[in-house]
């Protein structure tokens, strides 16, 4: 999941410095609506490759460590 994340945003990036005109707000769903110009995007496609080469090793959280997150979230008012 980490580096699909990570993947997305960079095309989202990517695109957002080539579509200036768009609202960053707005970008994804341009993107939904204009899969032609999601095919020319491909820089980030080197990112899970570039991932791989740091040779680290990803673990997902358990579920105790998600709840726990979301409340140090709300505590700390870290909402993204």
């Amino acid at each position: 999941m980490v580096v699909q994340e990570v993947t997305h945003r960079m095309m989202i990036v990517e695109a957002a410095a080539i579509l200036t005109d768009i609202k960053a707000k707005d970008l994804v769903k341009y993107l939904k609506a204009h899969p032609d110009i999601v095919k020319k995007l491909v820089s980030h496609q080197s990112v899970p490759e570039k991932i791989a080469s740091f040779n680290l090793e990803i673990i997902s959280p358990d579920m105790n460590t998600i709840e726990r997150s979301q409340q140090m979230k709300r505590k700390y008012g870290l909402h993204f």
